[in-house]
């Protein structure tokens, strides 16, 4: 296997645009129409995913072929994470391997490997493991858009980042964590202060000048100091994907826009 790294740092794009996606969840055909929209140049356009590629969707086994293109970059997010871990289980046969595909895995939209061929849910493993909690998107401007699945802890910055430890509770946030947004909310509707998370660094993370997220599902691409959260949903029935370019998920940040006053029914 590859040596891992949590933290990876692009090169600018020199020669095109760059597009940042939330979630996909296993819907690329939707994806790409929505790509289409955007008159996307795969000769020198880069598409960078928040991760959840996977699951839920008919065509997750296709993150495998996405994986291979030149323009497509990822992080892993929490369900590529939960494809890990079922794989390790079946593969050392854990005892308590059914119990995670009946009570987690295949509850969160996973029962689709049941009928991926082994040598495509080999290589997604490989893959996936390769994959960081976290990119760095330099533009030809100067800036740097941080990308990240789920949050970033409070304090956080960029690049001290690069030499944290990974392993544990930072490596959960970034998969998992939902406070910051959750705890906004809370706060504008009136929930007592003292029993929510609020960061001091006030949502805005040092050293980037924009994060783009995904995770936690938004009617529309959404503000929360410098972090601009992606996953308008495009993987359920009435949702939509959200492309946005660099220089728009820029233009979020510096706009004075108030974020949304609420968010869609969550899913993790």
């Amino acid at each position: 296997m590859k040596e891992f790294f949590p933290c990876r740092a692009l090169l600018p794009n020199t020669k095109g645009r760059d597009f940042f996606v939330g979630d996909i969840h296993g819907h690329f055909d939707r994806l790409a129409e929505a790509l289409q929209k955007e008159l996307f140049n795969p000769s020198c356009d880069r598409l960078i995913s928040v991760g959840d590629l996977v699951d839920r969707g008919e065509t997750s086994d296709l993150a495998l072929s996405w994986l291979k293109m030149p323009y497509f970059y990822a992080i892993r997010g929490n369900h590529e994470d939960l494809f890990l871990c079922w794989r390790d289980k079946k593969i050392n046969k854990a005892p308590d391997l059914e119990e995670f595909e009946q009570d987690v895995y295949f509850k969160n939209g996973g029962r689709w490997v049941l009928s991926a061929d082994e040598k495509t849910l080999n290589e997604l493993e490989e893959r996936f493991q390769e994959l960081p909690y976290l990119l760095a998107v330099p533009t030809q401007s100067g800036e740097i858009i941080g990308v990240v699945h789920a949050e970033l802890p409070d304090g956080a910055s960029w690049p001290a980042l690069m030499v944290e430890n990974w392993d544990g509770a930072l490596k959960e946030k970034t998969l998992w964590g939902r406070e910051r947004m959750l705890g906004h909310l809370r706060l504008k509707k009136g929930d007592d202060p003292s029993t929510l998370f609020l960061p001091l660094d006030n949502h805005r993370i040092m050293g980037f000048d924009a994060v783009v997220c995904g995770h936690i599902v938004v009617k529309e691409p959404t503000r929360l100091g410098n972090i601009v959260y992606l996953d308008t949903g495009g993987w359920r029935q009435k949702g939509f994907f959200s492309v946005l370019e660099s220089k728009h998920v820029l233009a979020m940040v510096k706009s004075q826009l108030s974020i949304e006053d609420d968010i869609a029914g969550q899913e993790f």
